[in-house]
């Protein structure tokens, strides 16, 4: 049986969230992302947020959050979990058509597997891995016409 423990008043509705320690980052379709103390479990405290127009979130339990952006990647330190500090951007290959952002698939201990598509009358999906760290820097890039994987 499931059974509801908590809940927290928060504008928008989440579009992805990631846990790092005793916090959780949000994102909403308000453009924000939303910081909580989940340390106690049946009480969260909403303890920052910022202005972002991301969908998708990552952490990678070394103190650092990914935030896919519609045209770039972010990565941020999160040492103190309140007040994350920009470390690094990675720009999305130059795009000719409308972009629906990026989306993580997936995490190895050493890369990011993300996902960008551009619509048109032929969609384009690139499938894109990045080194994580503290300095972002791409590995490889798939292109694939024809294909829409969005989610």
């Amino acid at each position: 049986e499931i059974q509801l423990l908590a809940s927290l008043e928060a504008a928008g509705n989440a579009y992805d969230m990631a846990r790092e320690g005793s916090h959780t980052y949000s994102m909403k379709d308000s453009n924000k992302l939303f910081i909580h103390n989940v340390a106690d479990k049946m009480n969260p405290v909403e303890v920052g947020t910022m202005d972002l127009e991301g969908k998708s979130v990552l952490t990678d339990g070394n103190g650092r959050l990914y935030i896919a952006l519609p045209t770039m990647l972010r990565v941020y330190d999160i040492s103190d979990p309140t007040a994350p500090t920009l470390l690094d951007t990675y720009s999305y290959p130059e795009k000719k058509k409308k972009t629906r952002g990026g989306r993580f698939l997936t995490q190895s201990p050493e890369h990011i597997y993300l996902t960008c598509h551009e619509d048109g009358a032929s969609p384009l999906t690139r499938f894109i891995v990045i080194t994580k760290g503290a300095v972002l820097t791409e590995v490889g890039q798939l292109e694939i016409s024809g294909l829409d994987t969005h989610m």
